[in-house]
């Protein structure tokens, strides 16, 4: 099964987690700016941070996938106070009619420790990718 994991260039925090993710999954992180579109894959996995949001990076990038080559996409976002542009992505990939799995992982991380992701929000980003890799090996 091939996944692919993205992250934003700018965002740490997504990088520590989709690293963490990659491990799981036998894959690599990459950058969203540098992922090819005409790569055929089972699942991709976008993490970003609200922190670090950059819509217009994250609208492009969306933009350019097609159904023809992802077969399914998952959402992993780290917030602080609110995660409303979890929302924002979630109905972008609904108006592009792609692939999005019915959940997505979000996980808020403390102020006062903001340097450092918590051990509980990776071992939950890798749970999540690991259900959803069941999932599609099982279900579809």
């Amino acid at each position: 099964m091939k996944v692919a994991i993205v992250h934003p260039r700018n965002a740490k925090k997504s990088e520590v987690v989709s690293k963490e993710v990659a491990k799981w999954a036998r894959s690599y992180s990459q950058v969203i700016e540098e992922y090819n579109p005409n790569t055929s894959v089972d699942l991709i996995v976008i993490v970003f941070d609200e922190w670090c949001f950059d819509y217009k990076t994250m609208q492009s990038f969306i933009k350019r996938l097609s159904r023809d080559y992802v077969k399914n996409i998952c959402i992993i976002n780290t917030f602080y106070i609110t995660n409303k542009r979890l929302d924002k992505v979630v109905k972008l990939c609904q108006g592009l009619h792609l692939p999005l799995m019915r959940e997505q992982y979000s996980c808020k991380l403390q102020l006062k420790n903001y340097k450092v992701v918590p051990r509980e929000a990776l071992d939950g980003a890798r749970l999540y990718v690991e259900d959803m890799v069941h999932i599609i090996q099982n279900y579809y």
